[in-house]
């Protein structure tokens, strides 16, 4: 393999089949992406089935084939960012639950202090916003 100010080029065999210039991965790297888009592929399954849809309805819905919806649900594929948005909306999930399968942690509660710092910032800003008439409109209220 040649190698060149611009990183690794590659030899003959790589640049017919397309890999010229790519990093090489290890084995154990090429195994968890494996088992991410598995797991991928499971969490869509379960959504799709969740909400009743077949794969040939899903696949219509996304405006692709159903072998391609298939691969992805087996983890052979990789959707694309585009894919993902469009199964993340029919599916009514958010992108982040539908690739890492966790919903997001509420934010935990402020703490006193924090809050009464907080409620000093928010009552500075209310006085600061003040119409000239002298009506007030405090911050985050409705007119």
């Amino acid at each position: 393999m040649e190698t060149t100010r611009r990183g690794l080029v590659g030899n003959d065999e790589d640049r017919k089949n397309g890999t010229a210039g790519d990093v090489p991965r290890g084995r154990a790297e090429k195994d968890d992406e494996a088992k991410l888009l598995q797991e991928l592929g499971h969490r869509i399954v379960a959504l799709r089935e969740a909400r009743g849809l077949s794969q040939v309805r899903l696949a219509k819905l996304m405006g692709i084939d159903r072998s391609r919806l298939s691969k992805w649900e087996r983890g052979q594929h990789q959707p694309l960012l585009k894919h993902l948005h469009a199964l993340a909306e029919l599916l009514d999930v958010p992108l982040g639950e539908l690739l890492t399968g966790g919903t997001a942690e509420p934010d935990p509660p402020l703490e006193s202090g924090a809050r009464r710092a907080l409620a000093g910032v928010v009552a500075t800003l209310n006085r600061l916003l003040e119409p000239r008439s002298g009506r007030r409109q405090p911050l985050g209220d409705e007119p």
